[in-house]
């Protein structure tokens, strides 16, 4: 995808990238949410670890996780992302269907269901949303061999996830 420089310029930030790409509004708790991703961004890049409270429908899912999901995979070539969380309801009723309708402002990104959910960016990153409670089921996402194939683990409803896992 190519753009402007200006947009180059908002997408160095998880924030500019959700207001001006994606035009989501988000509540200042949502924004310094993810704002600790963009320490990850570089060759002095760092393992960043967000921890996330929030009450049922406070847009935790629909606008949080999508907005750090599209910015990963949108600053990383072939970065990828991998959504989990035990219940599917989290993951079809809310993650899902925002990242569908988010997804649509990126040229290129395309997304299918079956037989979990997939979007592929067109320079080779992507974005997966799945459901388990087995952590053996979580495994085989790597990084990939260079720094532009950064991994993005994202655990939604974590409360259900024991801490051995973590």
């Amino acid at each position: 995808m190519s753009l402007p420089d200006k947009d180059k310029m908002v997408l160095t930030t998880p924030l500019g990238f959700a207001l001006k790409i994606l035009q989501m509004p988000l509540y200042p708790w949502q924004a310094a949410a993810i704002v600790p991703l963009a320490d990850s961004v570089g060759p002095k890049g760092k393992v960043t670890q967000i921890a996330v409270r929030s009450p049922n429908e406070g847009g935790r899912s629909s606008r949080v996780i999508v907005a750090a999901s599209l910015w990963w995979v949108s600053v990383h070539e072939k970065g990828k992302v991998a959504i989990t969380t035990a219940d599917a309801k989290q993951l079809n009723e809310q993650v899902i269907p925002s990242m569908e309708s988010y997804a649509k402002r990126l040229e290129g990104y395309e997304h299918v269901r079956s037989p979990y959910f997939r979007l592929d960016t067109p320079s080779g990153g992507r974005i997966i949303g799945f459901t388990t409670d087995d952590p053996g089921r979580a495994e085989g996402l790597h990084s990939g061999d260079s720094i532009e194939a950064p991994l993005l683990w994202i655990v939604d409803e974590a409360k259900s996830v024991g801490r051995t896992y973590l």
